[in-house]
């Protein structure tokens, strides 16, 4: 976040903000961070990244960013963000009248395939 700040980084790439305790350098299958010899500092190093191609359709928003400190099969804590995003709405008569289209431009071409 640093980074994209002080220049432009991942420009246009949006983060989610953790409000969480750093998921990263943990014993594994503990709550301790890292009491080897190397002594890491904690770390929020799993991060969701995206990218909204088009913003006038709607942005996207991080509703919630966590972590599940609960699981500890690895020296990290998973993480997991639940995004918002922009979709079009389906227009049901738009669409049929779309489909019956593709189906008579595909009849149209199995009755040309028939005729010699």
């Amino acid at each position: 976040l640093d980074q994209q700040l002080q220049e432009p980084v991942f420009d246009g790439w949006r983060v989610a903000v953790p409000e969480f305790a750093p998921t990263y350098r943990y014993d594994s299958g503990t709550d301790n961070y890292d009491t080897s010899e190397k002594r890491r500092t904690p770390a929020w190093t799993d991060r969701v990244l995206w990218y909204n191609p088009n913003p006038q359709q709607g942005k996207f928003q991080a509703l919630s960013f966590r972590s599940y400190p609960q699981l500890k099969w690895s020296d990290h804590k998973p993480v997991a963000c639940f995004l918002r995003c922009p979709a079009k709405v389906e227009v049901k008569e738009k669409k049929q009248k779309v489909m019956a289209q593709i189906r008579a431009q595909m009849d149209q071409r199995k009755e040309d395939e028939l005729v010699p």
